[in-house]
């Protein structure tokens, strides 16, 4: 299962007791939560009480979670994500709230690249890569479609089916 924008806050239970019968029905199942908020340069583009919902019910009770750089504060740590130290810090926050994997994209690693800092059971990890020259949207739910299709297929390399943890609080 594979949630993203939500156009009413009233939507967000709606979507967890999806989620409930899906997972009761098949164990199994794997839900990736992109929770879309808003975006650095342009601030939340969504209506009040849906990022309250993302931070304080739905990505506890996901599998996977993939914010970008202005949801991954939102989320986890406000004192932010502005280099990559802070960003593993963060991710890794977010996780130990409950997801299996954490994901956060759109991060700024120097003024000439993009980066995207995961972290799951078995660490924390950076990807970079040139920044082009180009205005794209809609590259995070890319990322999270393939994300969630590799998990989904159990490959070796996205390791979210490790058994389930509690959520815990970061303190």
């Amino acid at each position: 299962m594979l949630s993203g924008y939500l156009g009413e806050a009233e939507t967000g239970p709606v979507l967890l007791d999806i989620v409930a019968r899906v997972k009761k029905a098949n164990p199994r199942a794997l839900f990736c939560c992109d929770p879309v908020m808003g975006d650095i340069g342009l601030g939340y583009y969504v209506r009040a009480g849906i990022p309250e919902f993302y931070r304080d019910r739905a990505l506890a009770l996901a599998d996977v979670v993939t914010p970008n750089r202005f949801e991954l504060e939102w989320s986890g740590r406000r004192s932010g994500a502005r280099s990559l130290a802070e960003a593993a810090a963060a991710v890794e926050a977010l996780r130990q709230r409950g997801p299996g994997i954490v994901l956060a994209t759109s991060l700024e690693a120097v003024a000439d690249r993009i980066a995207a800092v995961a972290a799951g059971p078995d660490g924390v990890w950076a990807v970079e890569t040139p920044r082009l020259p180009i205005e794209a949207t809609g590259c995070g739910d890319a990322v999270a479609r393939t994300l969630l299709g590799l998990a989904a297929q159990g490959q070796d390399r996205c390791p979210t089916r490790s058994p389930r943890r509690s959520p815990r609080s970061t303190g």
